[in-house]
């Protein structure tokens, strides 16, 4: 009888010590549970505050960058202003005119033949002008304009039109042309400067391009009226400057 009450004695300390552990190893699993659930939250605020510091560190990197491009584009505007100002005051500024109103430096009569004297002008007075120009300033191209009185050159036919191609080339002289009106003749003159200068040498990278304005313009600008007199004030060429951007 005591050997039984003892083995139920030990069979109920054997199922409390059982239930114990059994409780011990759920309450471990739980808190295993928590500490791994909390682990996890721990981790995804780490990264959540990595990720944000990350994107602070690059909005920071975009602000400075935007900040330099800002300086940049503010410097940029700065200096087209001061270009635009350089060109405009090139575009205005007064052009190097040869005139005949000294007598020094005529054409002949009804011809675009360059004498001695108009030579020596182009060369010790003109080229210099434009060397001082062409090195100052942002050239695109050089337009020589030329200009007659309102003389009616006669019953005369032209060859412009057979021959200007072949005298804009070099093939033929400019003195083999012939003109048949003022616009022919102001055209002609503006090419016989424009080769005399070319011939120079020293505007190989320059580009040229004659202009006719025939007895038209008054040396004013306006439009001269009908005066078929001779008027040397009214017979010149005009070299002027033109800079990028600008239309012929």
């Amino acid at each position: 009888m005591y050997r039984k009450r003892r083995n139920q004695d030990e069979t109920e300390d054997l199922n409390i010590t059982n239930a114990f552990t059994d409780l011990m190893s759920n309450a471990f699993m739980i808190l295993s549970f928590f500490l791994i659930l909390a682990t996890m939250q721990i981790w995804q605020g780490n990264k959540e505050n990595l990720e944000l510091i990350s994107r602070t560190e690059n909005m920071s990197k975009l602000l400075e960058e935007l900040n330099n491009l800002r300086e940049e584009n503010q410097q940029l505007a700065s200096l087209n202003r001061e270009l635009r100002a350089q060109n405009d005051n090139l575009y205005n500024a007064s052009p190097i005119i040869i005139d005949e109103k000294s007598g020094n430096f005529q054409f002949p009569s009804g011809s675009a033949e360059l004498t001695s004297e108009l030579r020596n002008h182009i060369t010790n007075t003109v080229t210099p002008q434009i060397n001082q120009i062409i090195n100052s300033q942002d050239i695109d191209f050089i337009q020589v304009i030329g200009h007659t009185d309102g003389q009616v050159l006669g019953n005369v036919t032209g060859n412009l039109d057979q021959n200007l191609e072949r005298v804009a080339k070099n093939q033929i002289s400019v003195t083999q042309l012939t003109a048949g009106s003022n616009a022919d003749l102001a055209l002609m003159r503006a090419l016989a400067v424009v080769q005399e200068l070319q011939r120079q040498g020293e505007f190989r990278d320059i580009q040229f391009r004659a202009y006719s304005g025939a007895q038209l313009y008054l040396p004013s600008g306006g439009f001269a009226p009908v005066n078929r007199s001779q008027d040397d004030t009214r017979r010149r060429m005009e070299i002027r400057f033109i800079p990028p951007g600008r239309s012929n």
